[in-house]
């Protein structure tokens, strides 16, 4: 080889100006470069300073410390910036037996303080869905639930599962249902045409096209409500969002006509519904057509909805109801939602400085970290907030995502408290904190599909087939890096700001859902070739393999 040819001196200067996660890749092809660069205390205290991390390593500097310990010290800062991790990474793939793909459009990823459930709808298998539990590098299985319908005699034609989702152990499911063509039904006129609560409530034949169920989970699956929606038989469903056990959201678009509309419904529990009442009420919250110019594109707010496509996705958070539409990486739009006030649909940006004489319109995501503040017994505190927002330059249209900051005021007793993340939408008075580089422009209709993990110190971004992970220190830059975590080699010499650098990792398949799981470095992610479980630690080889999903077949 060539290059171990070359005298030590040599060999120095080359591995000085190499990257340190090229660097320590070197270092493990052969014994020679291993031995230079764990030996060579220049080289390895100059990639130190070089890697984000303090200047002193337990009460100590750093030149305090023999060659061993400070390359040691730089192997566990470097993997926990995941250096290299793309190389080490394990993947597991799971899927359906007997050549059954997933529906990952119709899927769902929820997670919460314990892990993540994931609902999945195989093909092959109508009207069925199937939810799992994520933990420990697999899925368990919970629940099968066929459709609430008896199929048996064909009686009720075709049932196919358009959205689901989850809050708590309740999971929701749109239901269309399509008549046999060659057969008429006699419909029972008297019977009650949304809700049905349990099976005995399904015996009489569907008088609409679209249903949504509500399954308990902790019940085996059993237990049903149903509700129907007759008047939009000439609809497709293209959102649904769930504010808490009894009140969902669903943007409809007309199949024919060009036109949008969102609706809040809030579902009636009672099991004995009169037989001109639905079992739900409901409230328009946005209603247009596309056109741009009729009434209609007004009615509910303020939205400038001629150039934009419909309604392709909802999040329900802190009260306000986040509209995503195509090619839509944070929320563009927001109304703001409640029992009893419904606020018109606002653009979701907010003026951010990004270079010296220039500033951006940012949409910002929900926040997904809060620094503590030091409390003290005079009045309220300030604590700062993270989050994720991205850009397009108006005239250039190159597009940036960054992790932004804010300062918002904390409650008197904030010492034993750590309250929820407020809604970063309400909030105008942001700044860059740091630029996530290598971020692109969505390359579908899809968008961008974000997650960030539970401490704050992982975002990653699924573009089509390509995922992107970046590492971050959230307090440090949460305080401006005062602590001088990141070194000057980590800022952009044009813009001033820091800048991180992501893992790539392909994935060979369409991202739909991504989550991160109670561990920083592991990954969920709903695909159209099945359900992906990453794992970044630094014990990974580098290992793909595939798995069956376990499947109960229901009796009866």
């Amino acid at each position: 080889m060539p290059l171990l040819t070359l005298p030590p001196e040599i060999l120095h200067l080359i591995l000085t100006f190499t990257p340190t996660p090229a660097y320590l890749q070197a270092l493990q092809t052969c014994r020679r470069l291993r031995r230079l660069g764990q030996n060579n205390r220049a080289l390895i205290l100059h990639h130190l300073r070089q890697t984000p991390g303090l200047d002193s390593f337990r009460g100590l500097a750093l030149e305090c410390y023999v060659n061993e310990v400070l390359f040691g010290v730089l192997v566990c800062r470097a993997r926990r910036e995941l250096y290299g991790a793309q190389f080490v990474a394990n993947c597991k793939r799971f899927e359906f037996g007997d050549a059954q793909g997933i529906d990952a459009r119709a899927s769902y990823a929820h997670d919460d303080c314990e892990g993540v459930d994931v609902v999945l709808v195989p093909r092959g298998k109508p009207g069925v869905i199937v939810v799992y539990r994520a933990e420990a590098g697999t899925l368990k299985l919970e629940e099968e639930a066929p459709p609430p319908w008896d199929q048996d005699h064909g009686e009720i034609g075709d049932v196919e599962v358009l959205k689901t989702a989850m809050f708590g152990p309740y999971v929701y499911v749109l239901y269309r249902v399509r008549p046999p063509v060659k057969e008429e039904y006699e419909l029972d006129m008297n019977s009650t045409p949304g809700l049905g609560t349990y099976a005995a409530g399904l015996q009489s034949k569907p008088r609409a096209e679209l249903y949504l169920t509500i399954h308990w989970l902790w019940s085996g699956m059993d237990s049903v409500r149903i509700y129907g929606f007759p008047d939009r038989s000439e609809y497709e469903p293209t959102a649904l969002a769930v504010n808490d056990r009894d009140t969902v959201v669903i943007a409809w678009r007309h199949l024919c006509d060009h036109e949008d509309e969102v609706v809040r419904y809030s579902l009636f529990r009672t099991a004995l519904i009169s037989a001109d009442e639905c079992g739900y009420k409901s409230h328009s919250l946005m209603r247009r057509c596309r056109c741009g110019e009729c009434a209609q594109c007004l009615h509910g707010g303020t939205m400038p909805v001629h150039n934009r496509g419909s309604v392709e996705g909802l999040e329900l958070e802190s009260g306000n109801l986040l509209y995503y539409f195509k090619m839509d990486t944070v929320s563009s739009m927001f109304q703001e939602i409640n029992q009893i006030h419904f606020a018109g649909v606002e653009e979701n940006d907010c003026t951010v400085r990004f270079a010296e004489s220039l500033n951006l319109s940012f949409s910002v995501a929900r926040p997904f970290y809060g620094a503590h503040p030091v409390c003290s017994l005079q009045g309220p505190q300030t604590r700062t907030l993270l989050s994720f927002g991205t850009a397009t330059h108006r005239t250039e249209g190159w597009t940036v995502a960054c992790v932004l900051k804010t300062e918002t005021d904390c409650p008197g007793d904030c010492a034993h408290s750590y309250p929820e993340l407020e809604d970063g939408i309400s909030v105008d008075n942001w700044t860059v904190a740091a630029r996530l580089w290598g971020f692109a422009r969505p390359t579908s209709s899809l968008g961008c599909i974000v997650a960030t993990s539970q401490q704050g110190t992982r975002i990653a971004v699924a573009n089509w087939k390509t995922l992107y992970v970046w590492a971050l220190n959230p307090d440090t830059l949460a305080d401006d890096n005062e602590d001088g975590f990141y070194p000057p080699s980590s800022y952009s010499t044009r813009t001033g700001l820091i800048e991180l650098r992501p893992i790539v990792l392909q994935l060979h398949a369409v991202c739909f859902r991504l989550r991160f799981m109670r561990g920083d470095n592991e990954l969920l992610a709903i695909t159209d070739r099945g359900v992906m479980y990453w794992d970044l630690s630094p014990q990974g080889k580098g290992e793909r393999t595939s798995h069956r999903l376990e499947v109960q077949a229901r009796s009866g």
